[in-house]
């Protein structure tokens, strides 16, 4: 089955179970097939090339691939007002768009290769097209006076890149929730120092944008220094709480170091000047993930880079956990949260450094059977397309003390940040200090089997960043390259997991489709349907079965809650990490 943003959609959530099959489609007839086709004169798009004095540049997009960082050139320089492009999803499109275009292209793609795929290329003659048309002088004038993380938006794709209509669209939303440096301090009261220099928006320089929260920027005066400017621009509340964190949180070396500088625009409306984003330091060296892929394409990984990384983290989640009596925990545990910075003493040796603090909830793979039980729960809760069946989990919550606090709800993008113990990170915060200690552990044995593997993916589970991540044949909890020490200790970590009770996601990736674990390779998307219409059943009965010994007080019957108690603290896998330098030629 060919992977799109559609049916990723339906098959990886546990709304599956309550999915009805679509109806059969219509066989198209001989007439209609011509009319549609893309070798039909009338459907053809006349050149997906560059024009030879391009003024339009994509940096790369959403996994989706409905978002663009499509930048005009006047933006590199000025101000990051976040402004993305949106295109329509065209999988409802005629045939003749989907065949040329390939609007699913960007599954496959990273970032630096978007603006070589030919939906990039037909988006960026449409926006030359429509800037031109609009006069670039007034365009310019217009855009740079946007609202912070304003859209431009493409309501129809067209073979005729002319013939699309564009729209510049002021976003008010993220303007209206921002809060001034005051109102923060108001709600966090930080110690006096506490906070960084405060610098206008217009003091930054845009260069690059990397990610939908991460741009690279210049800061006036400052030669040519590189730094991460990090923002939302869907809602504040986990950026805010992020910068909170990072503001508060003691130094240690492999944690990523506390902002620079804190971002301030002056909105429309009102006269308020509020906190739009943080300066960070850049690391050019790029995250493990990269660097896992880079040295073991070149035979280059050695065991002491390997073991003086998992040390780093641990000591680094260690810290985390004593030094906040476990109110703050790392829920994203996964290589591309980790970045790799130059060792200060050797600039030949990189050192491991976890980043984003936001608190969110992590990828299900990388989470804990007890974490993911009672999202699933929560996901049914809100989203069953039954009102029964909502309400039959709603109500299984509440006999579990586990809805979320309506005053730290993340429902909503126009409720203004409210300074939440914990975050957005539900249900993390519903676990005892002592599990929620263990659901770490757990997530650092996954990370310690990639980093002894050379694994930069799991192979885990199917989702819609799964085919940017490249192709492995193992898949975890194969062992191929850890010492036997390692093995054992990484089985500990992970205890409760699926993949070793035989329960991981029945779906598979062959290449660039998707199939069926055990299947032949040439499965339907309705093979694909039952297959995890199925396996979802199963995993939500368990989940039904947690929370509701979570109600009854009664964790002897709920399996996964006695696991929790079986994987190490996170000392113990410290202590262990550290034994073996001097082993396998580590030295220290």
């Amino acid at each position: 089955m060919d992977p799109t943003t559609n049916n990723l959609g339906i098959f990886l959530f546990p709304t599956a179970i309550c999915t009805r099959n679509p109806p059969p489609e219509e066989q198209p007839s001989p007439e209609s097939i011509w009319s549609d086709s893309y070798l039909n004169p009338k459907n053809r798009i006349n050149s997906l090339s560059k024009f030879k004095k391009q003024r339009w540049t994509i940096d790369g997009s959403s996994p989706i691939g409905t978002r663009l960082y499509a930048f005009p050139d006047f933006a590199r320089g000025g101000p990051p007002l976040c402004i993305d492009t949106y295109i329509p999803n065209i999988n409802q499109e005629p045939g003749y768009l989907r065949e040329v275009l390939r609007p699913n292209s960007s599954i496959f793609l990273e970032n630096g290769q978007v603006e070589c795929s030919s939906i990039a290329q037909h988006i960026l003659q449409a926006l030359e097209a429509w800037s031109e048309h609009w006069g670039w002088e007034e365009f310019e004038e217009a855009y740079l006076n946007m609202p912070f993380g304003s859209r431009i938006l493409i309501k129809n794709i067209h073979i005729d890149p002319r013939k699309m209509t564009i729209d510049l669209v002021p976003y008010y939303a993220v303007e209206q929730q921002m809060l001034s440096v005051d109102a923060l301090q108001a709600l966090w009261e930080l110690a006096q120092g506490a906070w960084p220099e405060v610098l206008d928006i217009k003091e930054l320089h845009f260069v690059k944008k990397l990610h939908e929260t991460i741009s690279l920027v210049q800061i006036s005066g400052e030669d040519s220094q590189i730094y991460v400017f990090k923002s939302l621009t869907d809602d504040l509340k986990p950026f805010y709480h992020e910068l909170k964190t990072l503001l508060t949180l003691s130094y240690h070396p492999n944690i990523i170091s506390r902002p620079s500088h804190i971002i301030t625009k002056k909105c429309g409306f009102g006269g308020k000047t509020g906190v739009c984003g943080f300066v960070l330091e850049y690391h050019a060296h790029g995250t493990l993930r990269t660097v896992l892929n880079e040295r073991s394409i070149h035979h280059a990984l050695t065991f002491q880079d390997q073991l003086r990384w998992a040390i780093q983290i641990t000591s680094a989640i260690l810290h985390i956990h004593e030094t906040t009596s476990g109110d703050i925990f790392y829920t994203t545990m996964k290589p591309e949260n980790v970045v790799m910075a130059i060792t200060p003493s050797n600039p030949t040796i990189l050192d491991a450094v976890i980043i984003d603090f936001e608190q969110r909830l992590g990828p299900p793979c990388w989470n804990p059977p007890e974490i993911n039980y009672i999202d699933y729960i929560t996901t049914l809760a809100k989203k069953a397309s039954l009102v029964s069946m909502k309400q039959k989990y709603v109500s299984l919550l509440e006999s579990a003390n586990l809805l979320w606090p309506e005053n730290e709800s993340k429902t909503s993008t126009t409720t203004k940040y409210k300074n939440p113990r914990y975050g957005y990170s539900h249900p993390w915060p519903t676990l005892p200090v002592k599990q929620r200690e263990a659901a770490q552990v757990f997530g650092l044995g996954k990370l310690l089997w990639c980093i002894f593997e050379n694994g930069t993916l799991l192979n885990t589970a199917i989702g819609i960043h799964t085919f940017r991540e490249g192709v492995s044949d193992l898949e975890f909890p194969e062992f191929r390259r850890s010492p036997e020490r390692l093995r054992e200790l990484i089985r500990k970590c992970t205890m409760g997991d699926g993949e070793w009770r035989e329960r991981g996601l029945p779906l598979v990736r062959r290449g660039v489709k998707i199939g069926v674990r055990g299947g032949e390779g040439d499965e339907t998307e309705e093979d694909v349907r039952v297959a995890c219409r199925k396996w979802w059943r199963e995993e939500v009965a368990d989940a039904e079965k947690f929370v509701a010994a979570r109600a009854m007080r009664n964790m002897e019957d709920a399996d996964v809650w006695n696991w929790t108690f079986e994987r190490p603290a996170l000392r113990e896998v410290l202590d262990e990490l550290e034994s073996l330098i001097g082993t396998q030629g580590y030295d220290g």
